[in-house]
């Protein structure tokens, strides 16, 4: 077992043990660190997706540990978004801001401005496919809300909603600051195509 790489990992902020990510020295490519077993590192990409592992005593890895090529840290990604077009089933594109280097499995996580939120339920509507799951109400210049189904009662045989409240939030964009809303990125599968 590679000692002087184990105690890079080690960590007291986490009740596993070790640190939450690895990353190439810019803290660029972010790693999740899953655990460390069996002279092992588990690690997914961030934002999920198959687990991988690598040997504590390979070669490469442990120069590239030793070169600072690679280092470990507690320190989650700063957040780098990017404007692009997003789309979603068959609805129509809207523009908004991905988050780069983070997906949701697999899926674009997404930020986007109050016009294209208005403009998403225009389309959603058109395409068919809107109704309150799927429409966000515009409660304010900083507030929406959209229904959400959280169970489902057998004994009336119909589903339960609730209503899910989003905030805006500002986000950096190229240094700019910009009022966006998130459009449920952790639920919906978000699409993105260069401008």
């Amino acid at each position: 077992m590679n000692k002087n790489i184990i105690e890079k990992i080690k960590s007291t902020k986490n009740k596993n043990g070790v640190k939450s990510y690895f990353c190439l020295p810019d803290f660029s490519a972010y790693n999740s660190i899953s655990e460390v077993k069996d002279n092992r590192l588990f690690f997914t990409a961030m934002g999920g997706g198959f687990v991988h592992s690598i040997d504590l005593d390979n070669p490469k890895f442990v120069r590239d540990v030793k070169e600072s090529k690679i280092i470990f840290t507690d320190q989650p990604p700063k957040p780098i978004y990017k404007k692009v077009k997003l789309s979603i089933d068959s609805i129509g594109e809207i523009i908004g801001y991905s988050l780069q280097e983070r997906k949701w499995n697999g899926w674009s996580i997404v930020q986007v401005e109050l016009d294209q939120v208005k403009k998403f339920n225009e389309l959603s509507v058109k395409s068919g496919l809107g109704d309150h799951t799927t429409v966000f109400k515009v409660v304010d210049d900083d507030t929406l809300t959209i229904e959400e189904e959280i169970d489902f009662n057998e004994e009336t045989q119909s589903t339960v909603y609730e209503s899910k409240i989003i905030k805006s939030e500002l986000i950096e964009v190229e240094g700019k600051k910009v009022k966006t809303f998130d459009l449920n990125s952790y639920n919906w599968c978000w699409s993105e195509e260069e401008l």
